[in-house]
């Protein structure tokens, strides 16, 4: 059994983050931002579409998922995550948000 370390970034277990309508494995290299210890693990396991798009980190985004109410610009910023993630990160797509 590989040692902690040895994983160089996966995960053990899926790690799932909701953004726009999708939700992504970020598991597959995605653990030093989004693991245990990782600056963006408040956002594991959630729809952090509405904290993504609003770039907070405050409880009460996160734990809201209403991203009606949020301007234009929110929304690109959010689309630009979703983007990312599917481009640049290329973190693979495992379900649909029903939104």
């Amino acid at each position: 059994i590989p040692k902690d370390g040895e994983f160089k970034g996966y995960a053990r277990e899926p790690i799932y983050l909701g953004a726009g309508d999708v939700v992504f494995d970020v598991s597959f290299g995605g653990v030093p931002m989004y693991g245990k210890d990782g600056p963006y693990n408040k956002f594991a396991g959630k729809d952090a579409s509405r904290a993504l798009a609003l770039m907070s980190f405050d409880p009460k985004d996160i734990e809201n998922t209403d991203t009606s109410d949020l301007e234009e610009k929110q929304l690109k910023v959010l689309s630009d995550w979703v983007e990312n993630f599917k481009n640049k990160k290329g973190y693979p797509v495992v379900g649909k948000l029903n939104k």
